[in-house]
């Protein structure tokens, strides 16, 4: 089977996962932000047993809930259209059912939703990570005043907390991005009454530079199936690439796309 379609739709998915590598970053300084705070008053080890108290899902609930339809959208009504929807007051009808799905699925414990806790737990444990690596370092002299103590602990809680920032948006990114472009265009699939999906790989050979994880699993590539059926991933079932729902190990750093068959 060609790459083309695979090509087609990851050119697409690119340029939404470098906008929202933004915005994640974002949102997850945003959603330690009571912990630097607290820093400023508290004494470290305090802060630390608070630390489920002061890292909550809000922001990542806010993240999910814009990124899923902003980015699912788009691949709705691609996918409605490439299946043969030409009427736009068909699909204008169809636009308000699609952005309740993304809305509803970005949250739901069953579908994307689970993740906003696991994202916060990292984020949790992340942070009492750092203050006890900075507690157990030598980065905070003796002898210093309590408010000057304070200063250099937030200093050094930001930079750590930063640089390990910048990785992980990245992966969020993607790993959201490619969740929603898949639901998306599994719901625009829907609409038109697509009875197969069929998973690609990246194909063989992968364009340089985009490898896919996925491409040496044996059968996957092609594997096609009834719109409401599990694909197999290596003995796992997924709905889509990318589903909330699988194994981590199969959906972090994967690349895959669908296309649709009547």
């Amino acid at each position: 089977m060609s790459n083309a379609n695979w090509i087609r739709i990851n050119r697409q998915r690119e340029r939404f996962e470098k906008t929202y590598d933004k915005i994640v970053r974002r949102s997850l300084n945003r959603q330690i932000q009571p912990v630097i705070a607290a820093l400023g008053k508290r004494k470290p080890e305090t802060v630390a047993r608070s630390i489920d108290k002061l890292v909550k899902e809000t922001e990542i609930k806010k993240l999910f809930r814009n990124l899923y339809p902003d980015v699912g959208m788009p691949f709705a009504r691609g996918q409605y259209r490439e299946l043969g929807g030409k009427s736009q007051k068909d699909m204008d009808e169809m636009v308000d059912v699609w952005y309740e799905e993304m809305i509803r699925y970005s949250q739901d414990p069953k579908g994307a939703g689970y993740r906003i806790s696991e994202i916060t737990v990292v984020s949790q444990k992340g942070a009492v990570n750092i203050i006890k690596n900075i507690l157990e370092s030598q980065t905070i002299p003796d002898g210093l005043g309590v408010e000057q103590t304070a200063r250099l602990f937030k200093k050094e809680f930001e930079k750590y907390y930063m640089d390990i920032t910048i990785g992980r948006s990245r992966v969020i990114a993607q790993t959201e991005v490619l969740s929603a472009s898949n639901k998306g265009s599994f719901e625009g699939a829907k609409a038109m009454d697509a009875k197969h999906k069929v998973w690609l790989t990246s194909g063989n050979p992968a364009p340089k530079g985009q490898e896919n994880r996925h491409i040496g699993y044996p059968g996957l590539h092609g594997q096609k199936r009834g719109i409401d059926e599990m694909f197999d991933v290596r003995g796992f079932e997924l709905m889509f690439p990318g589903d909330p729902q699988g194994e981590p190990s199969e959906v972090i750093n994967c690349h895959c796309g669908l296309v649709y068959e009547p």
